[in-house]
């Protein structure tokens, strides 16, 4: 099929244009790799990469292996953000390895002022959560709804969040007021438990 000057050209342009996200997407990529070359301490930028990039990225990874007192040269006034950014991902590396109180122990650290607060809340709540640790857990949603009353920074979705903590909450209500015994099998509902989950 003959094409036309013009039609040749919209095509042309039209594949540019469809493929350009894709081009875009290469360079963050070569970033990371990049990452691999530097030996020693955590870079700046690495952190920030995080908030940039998709979760597969490897970044919670890659924060995650560096010791924690390499973090605390990040722990002053100018670089407080930085600071906790980089307490938020080791808390996720070590609550995807399955250490939770290593996990809740550094998303306790992040700081109120940041924003990264809430989502290191939520995070503290899941892992109190995986630990059954039920007053823990309702502290730490409660202080997401707390922060998203105060105006918190950070939160992309503030409705989103609240909700999220809401439903974490009554969940961890529904399952404190639900007991099985272990010998019988019989359930009882501790109905003020429960009445606090509606």
């Amino acid at each position: 099929m003959a094409h036309t000057g013009t039609s040749a050209r919209r095509e042309f342009l039209a594949g540019c244009r469809d493929e350009a996200p894709l081009l875009l997407g290469v360079a963050p990529f070569g970033m990371i790799y990049g990452i691999a070359a530097l030996a020693a301490g955590v870079p700046a930028w690495l952190a920030q990469l995080a908030s940039q990039l998709p979760e597969p990225a490897g970044i919670v990874e890659k924060v995650g292996r560096y010791p924690l007192e390499q973090l605390e040269q990040f722990n002053n006034s100018e670089n407080a953000d930085l600071y906790n950014q980089l307490l938020y991902l080791m808390g996720r590396y070590k609550y995807q390895q399955g250490e939770f109180d290593e996990a809740i122990q550094l998303f306790q650290r992040v700081t109120e002022r940041s924003r990264f607060y809430v989502y290191a809340r939520f995070f503290e709540g899941i892992a109190h959560v995986r630990l059954r640790r039920a007053q823990p857990a309702i502290q730490a949603f409660r202080a997401i709804i707390d922060g998203i009353a105060n105006g918190v920074e950070g939160v992309e979705d503030t409705e989103r969040m609240r909700n999220l903590a809401w439903l974490s909450l009554a969940r961890v209500y529904y399952t404190a007021a639900n007991r099985t015994d272990a010998e019988t099998g019989d359930r009882t509902v501790d109905g003020r438990l429960l009445g606090n989950a509606v």
